[in-house]
């Protein structure tokens, strides 16, 4: 018990959270005549500020579209088919702004609508069924991944002309620093925290949020809360998904210094309230001092019960 509240003063004097909202990515319209052929139209796209870095996961990088789908829908919301985008040719990077451009071309139904455009779903493995006529509000919800890097967007069309739709991640992404003297950071894992999402944002009953501020927790997404452990523990940036993260059930992180001890850290407010874990954010945390007398634990198992 000794050790735990001293802890909590690392917690919660010592230790700070910044958010910064993510950049998302912008689709826009660009044919201005496009054909109807067979029953489907040629829209091509454009793809901007589409936020660009090495750092290698699952999808080949943390920020890079892999393949990218749309979803599409007629008037009245029921699904039409899925069309998968063959090819999106890279305009630009700025490695120094973390940002690239990039177009592509598909046709698509005339009937379409409503069309969802999903960034590295894993299809090959995928569960639910896109039967057409299915719901949007019943089809959608159900699109959940465990991927590093996965976004979505929506867009409602009324002119092939001009068709945009927002981007937006559906994880969180944890960095941890260091600006106390005394102590360095040596790596950090994440703790109990949610490691699936949903694709999209959904708000009540059918309405689809175009918001990052709601939460649409998987279902059961008790089942998807686990812990990383010592093997995980390096300076790499690490992701987690949506969850409301009440005071009694929070997530956090376990903070190795280059000492080999270990702190944790929960993911709190200057009121110590915790945060609400939304997607598309970046929870910075910040160590601004360090207390030496604090000494952690010996162990990444011993800090989980602290």
């Amino acid at each position: 018990m000794k050790n735990t509240k001293k802890m909590k003063k690392i917690i919660y004097i010592f230790s700070v959270m910044l958010l910064a909202l993510l950049g998302g990515c912008t689709a826009d319209g660009l044919d201005q005549s496009p054909e109807v052929e067979d029953g489907h139209v040629s829209m091509t796209f454009t793809l901007t500020d589409i936020p660009y870095t090495t750092l290698e996961t699952k999808s080949g990088s943390e920020t890079a579209v892999g393949n990218l789908s749309l979803l599409t829908f007629d008037a009245s919301g029921n699904f039409i088919k899925r069309v998968d985008v063959s090819s999106i040719t890279t305009i630009s990077t700025d490695e120094a702004s973390g940002s690239a451009t990039g177009t592509g071309s598909v046709l698509i139904s005339k009937d379409a609508k409503i069309i969802h455009f999903v960034a590295n779903y894993d299809w090959a493995n995928n569960t639910v069924s896109l039967t057409e006529g299915a719901k949007e509000g019943t089809l959608i919800p159900q699109l959940e991944s465990s991927e590093n890097y996965l976004a979505w967007g929506r867009t409602e069309v009324s002119d092939f002309n001009h068709v945009s739709v927002n981007l937006t991640r559906n994880y969180a992404k944890v960095t941890v620093e260091s600006q106390a003297s005394g102590f360095t950071v040596a790596g950090f894992a994440l703790a109990h925290y949610v490691s699936k999402g949903k694709i999209a944002t959904y708000g009540e009953g059918t309405a689809f949020a175009d918001v990052v501020n709601v939460i649409s927790p998987v279902t059961n997404y008790e089942n998807y809360i686990t812990s990383q452990t010592d093997v995980d523990v390096d300076s790499n940036a690490k992701y987690m998904f949506e969850y409301a993260n009440p005071s009694g059930d929070q997530s956090f992180v376990i903070v190795k210094n280059s000492a080999g001890k270990y702190f944790k850290i929960q993911f709190l407010d200057s009121n110590k309230k915790p945060y609400v874990i939304e997607r598309n954010y970046i929870y910075k945390v910040i160590i601004k001092k360090y207390d030496s007398s604090v000494s952690g634990s010996n162990s990444f198992a011993d800090a989980l019960k602290a």
